[in-house]
């Protein structure tokens, strides 16, 4: 055990690499979907540099959750609307420069995963964790014969009371763990995904 992002504290990686230097191979267990991209291609700049045996070895189930049967229920609390008057832009405003952006990039769809940045695209507000207006979930922005859509992949419980916003707002939602099979072998599998690598 070891204290992050404390005055003089070393960062996990090089600690790892420190104490596993004299190994021959050193696989660091990763659940790829709870560390971003950018990081550990940081981490195995660092590794590669020091000459470390350390690695990434990716862990399909979480295995803090295989030891945790007993975890609380995700939130149900439905999802409100919240104003143009409050955000001081629409739906469409937001996913046209966002599309804008990915066209730039040379992609065909972005997916974002920051809570806070899919309450901003939707100009949705959730309560799944408190004193913050946000709802778990992903999002993958796109386009459908030339329309701009959001795909939104969360419990579909807690939209039941604004289907009618989600249709004029084009967010189509899906049960939140259909994105992994989405990105891979469903929808979006021809798709040229941008990503926020951080």
């Amino acid at each position: 055990m070891m204290k992050m992002r404390e005055v003089g504290a070393k960062p996990w990686h090089e600690v790892a690499h420190e104490h596993l230097s004299g190994e021959e191979d050193a696989p660091i267990g990763v659940d790829p979907s709870l560390l971003p991209l950018g990081s550990m291609k940081a981490k195995t700049k660092f590794w590669t540099e020091k000459g470390s045996p350390c690695h990434w070895k990716e862990i399909e189930e979480n295995l803090i959750d295989e030891l945790w049967p007993d975890q609380p229920e995700w939130a149900t609390e439905h999802v409100q609307v919240h104003s143009v008057t409050y955000t001081g832009r629409s739906v469409a405003q937001n996913t046209a420069e966002v599309m804008e952006k990915v066209e730039e990039a040379k992609g065909d769809s972005i997916l974002i995963t920051a809570l806070d940045e899919i309450a901003w695209i939707t100009n949705l507000r959730g309560k799944d964790i408190d004193y913050n207006p946000l709802f778990f979930s992903y999002a993958v922005v796109h386009k459908v014969d030339g329309l701009n859509r959001i795909q939104l992949y969360s419990n579909p419980v807690k939209f039941e009371e604004v289907q009618d916003y989600l249709e004029e707002q084009r967010i189509d939602v899906a049960p939140y763990d259909q994105v992994f099979t989405d990105l891979s072998t469903g929808k979006f599998k021809d798709h040229k995904i941008v990503i926020d690598e951080n």
